[in-house]
């Protein structure tokens, strides 16, 4: 849907490629939309090795509402102003 598709891109924007890596490189709720759909990494010639966890692609990103993400995305500016 065009509006998740809009939501999903201002927060991508918003907290940045690195961040949305790291966020997701810690979760232990990351689960991979490809993983889920069942259709396994090689069939979409995709190495469970060497994709990149982004949170925009896990099952819990809801459009950027995911409760996880969104903790530690304050965490983080939280601690970006103390310093």
């Amino acid at each position: 849907n065009e509006n998740t598709a809009k939501a999903v891109r201002a927060v991508a924007k918003e907290c940045g490629e690195e961040v949305a890596r790291a966020i997701a490189g810690e979760c232990r709720e990351f689960e991979h939309v490809i993983n889920a759909m069942g259709y396994g990494y090689s069939l979409l010639n995709v190495s469970a090795d060497t994709f990149a966890r982004r949170c925009p692609d896990c099952v819990n990103w809801l459009g950027g509402s995911c409760d996880i993400f969104r903790a530690e995305l304050s965490r983080r500016r939280e601690r970006k102003k103390g310093t």
